[in-house]
């Protein structure tokens, strides 16, 4: 019997390069950073609408906030008086242009919006993104309605966004297995691993955002900006709550938890792996099993692996 990836995969290839999945999996090359023209704060949206209720028969003082998540999350927790419409679909909604928009999304998944808002603004829309989506938008004490539990999880990034995000400056990137193997310190090379600061990681989080010059620069820590955030992550994406509820509330937004860990992660390079080797070493001979080595005919099958979630432990997009 012969297993065949390679039709798949073929689409799987193409379906990465699209995204960027075909990119180098190490983080801290590359490093880019992002548009602040395209973003605008929770502060400033808020302020708007204030102003909008004040003036309502001006329509030039009104916005369309506009989320982009899954309808399913969207009907689960929103914005009141936000509309879901998905990204690629805005570009059909021509209404949209008599308006500025602000685009409502989960959290940093910005590398997947950004190019799409080029596009749209040159084509006549007024669009910017919300600096730091649903999480900045909680902490700032902006309204939303629905599950509050669900709310919860707006900190928490699955493997497919942090692969999306991590290339970028504005992010650090903490460690806090107490013993990480050579393997990860050699592709997480551009990580702080919290073990080799001897802080905790609430005090080293803590650090990061006041930390002087000469520790900024031992540290290998970015010029804070508000774009500025932190992602955790250990091995196995478990007991991120312990760290949680030390955190210094005034910075609890702007740090995020890598769902499944380091594991979710590694599924994420073996996948991308497999996709691109050539269909060669991708086709195995498989012999019959000797009860039907005699009677059955040599069959080709064609198996498809599974894609690795881009969506978290609820079903959620990484918008």
């Amino acid at each position: 019997m012969k297993i065949i990836y390679g039709p798949f995969c073929l689409l799987l290839v193409l379906f990465m390069t699209v995204t960027g999945y075909g990119k180098d999996l190490n983080p801290g090359k590359n490093q880019k950073k992002y548009d602040p023209v395209l973003m605008i704060s929770p502060v400033s949206v808020m302020q708007k609408i204030k102003q909008k209720a004040r003036q309502e028969t001006r329509q030039k003082e009104s916005l369309f906030l506009v989320d982009i998540r899954h309808e399913k999350e969207f009907s689960t927790f929103k914005i009141p008086g936000s509309i879901n419409v998905p990204l690629p679909f805005i570009k059909a909604k021509s209404f949209l242009k008599s308006r500025p928009v602000v685009l409502i999304h989960r959290s940093i998944a910005y590398s997947r919006i950004i190019p799409r808002v080029h596009e749209l603004n040159r084509k006549g829309f007024q669009i910017k993104i919300l600096r730091g989506g649903l999480a900045a938008w909680r902490h700032k004490g902006g309204d939303i309605v629905g599950d509050p539990f669900s709310q919860k999880e707006l900190n928490r990034i699955t493997a497919h966004t942090f692969f999306m995000e991590k290339d970028h400056e504005e992010w650090v990137l903490i460690h806090t297995g107490s013993n990480p193997s050579k393997k990860e310190k050699k592709v997480f090379s551009n990580m702080i691993f919290a073990a080799d600061t001897k802080k905790t990681v609430p005090d080293l989080v803590q650090s990061i955002f006041t930390a002087p010059e000469n520790l900024k620069k031992r540290l290998s820590i970015p010029d804070i900006t508000p774009l500025t955030g932190i992602i955790i992550f250990n091995d196995t994406g478990s007991n991120y709550e312990a760290i949680e509820e030390k955190i210094n509330p005034v910075h609890g937004h702007r740090v995020f938890y890598l769902d499944g860990g380091i594991q979710a992660y590694q599924a994420l390079v073996n996948f991308q792996a497999l996709a691109n080797r050539p269909q060669t070493e991708r086709t195995k001979e498989v012999g019959h099993c000797d009860p039907c080595k005699e009677t059955a005919p040599h069959k080709e099958e064609t198996i498809k692996p599974a894609i690795p979630s881009d969506t978290n432990k609820t079903g959620n997009n990484p918008s």
